[in-house]
């Protein structure tokens, strides 16, 4: 649909009981038209809805595109190899991979909003590892939870 410049079909805008309708008529009566016309009245809201939002809608940055691979690695040194936002290292790495100069600093802005993400991303993970993501020990997780095991098989 993207290729032909389609509007994507979004099933929130399909009416709830035209949709049911639709179902039921196909199911009891063998027809379709009822269903039909619920995905064409569903389709054309949608459209007018992405007509409106398209001018909004950034494409995607030429670093997440055509320097896929280089930006996958780059980030994933960044996090966890260095632990943090080299940029003159990264400018090295993009001089060894033969990236032209005028997409250096779009490409560098774009690894280091990539890295700012996945940093985040590795800091709710790792806290989740460790239990202490909702700002509570393991020990205090796992004495809680073991107060509950046995507050639980003890006889009232």
């Amino acid at each position: 649909m993207r290729s032909a410049d389609l509007a994507p079909m979004s099933f929130l805008a399909i009416d709830d009981h035209a949709y049911i309708r639709g179902i039921l008529g196909v199911y009891e009566l063998n027809d379709v038209s009822l269903l039909r016309e619920a995905y064409v009245n569903g389709y054309v809201a949608s459209a007018e809805r992405y007509r409106h939002l398209r001018p909004v809608v950034i494409d995607p940055a030429k670093g997440g595109l055509e320097y896929r691979r280089f930006t996958r690695s780059t980030v994933r040194c960044c996090v966890l190899d260095w632990q943090r936002f080299r940029a003159r290292q990264i400018v090295r790495m993009m001089d060894e991979a033969g990236i032209p100069t005028e997409d250096r600093d779009s490409l560098l802005d774009y690894i280091r909003r990539c890295f700012r993400v996945s940093r985040r991303r590795t800091r709710c993970y790792t806290g989740w590892v460790r239990g202490t993501w909702l700002g509570s020990s393991p020990q205090t997780l796992h004495s809680s939870s073991a107060a509950q095991t046995v507050a639980a098989s003890a006889p009232p």
